[in-house]
């Protein structure tokens, strides 16, 4: 497990005895905190278990939103005539303070490029391992922003792209940013001129797939095998 000031990680396991329709908690001691996390079960008309995942920021807390992801994996049993139902929550936080060697650009983000060349994958995989994720644009001024960080890197590496969190691996043409959202949703859809042109793919090989930004701060794909600089980003929290 990462050190906790860089990432937080909150696992809850609930286990669910449907005899009586009603939960069974035993729960120890715990510290306030400032987010509340609550899942609550109940059985509708048809039968079926309806489960809901609340995340609420206590009333002192923060006014800054802030990226919270909840994955919730659902389990189910019957033993002699008893039903019983599993969920796991796993909730994921930004971290409360940036890593080391991430930079905040005020009112946009922290960010930290990498000038060791990797390819996409194990540059999503380090952004990750930091707390972080491959950095998205959202906006022409996050694109200056990644530009300026950029540039003295490529200037001293004599490179013109880095990779950032967007690609179309799933359908040729179809670009998500990392989160799997819609690329053209984002915010910032400025590609270099002639791009994206899939450069090299045809029936034997896939082509450019996953997404990097030039020295102007354009988009642009790129062979995902390729190694070149990665900038990762954390969360304003």
């Amino acid at each position: 497990m990462m050190d906790w000031q860089i990432y937080l990680r909150l696992k809850l396991a609930v286990m669910c005895a449907c005899v009586s329709l009603s939960w069974a908690q035993n729960c120890p001691s715990q510290k306030h905190a400032a987010a509340k996390f609550t899942i609550n079960s109940h059985r509708n008309q048809t039968g079926h278990w309806i489960s809901q995942v609340w995340l609420q920021h206590s009333p002192d807390s923060h006014t800054v939103t802030s990226p919270w992801m909840v994955e919730v994996e659902q389990n189910t049993a019957s033993c002699k005539g008893v039903e019983s139902v599993q969920l796991v929550a796993t909730l994921t936080a930004p971290p409360i303070r940036a890593g080391p060697g991430y930079e905040l650009r005020r009112g946009v983000g922290y960010y930290k490029i990498h000038t060791e060349p990797k390819t996409w994958q194990e540059a999503r995989q380090i952004c990750e391992q930091e707390g972080a994720h491959l950095a998205v644009i959202n906006s022409e001024e996050e694109s200056k922003v990644l530009q300026s960080l950029f540039a003295p890197v490529a200037a001293k590496l004599k490179v013109a792209w880095a990779f950032v969190g967007f690609h179309d691996l799933y359908n040729e043409g179809q670009y998500l940013t990392i989160f799997d959202e819609p690329l053209n949703s984002s915010g910032f859809y400025r590609w270099v001129v002639g791009q994206p042109d899939n450069w090299g793919g045809n029936d034997r090989s896939p082509g450019e797939d996953c997404g990097s930004i030039h020295t102007n701060g354009g988009l642009n794909d790129l062979t995902c095998t390729a190694k070149v600089p990665f900038i990762c980003e954390q969360e304003l929290w």
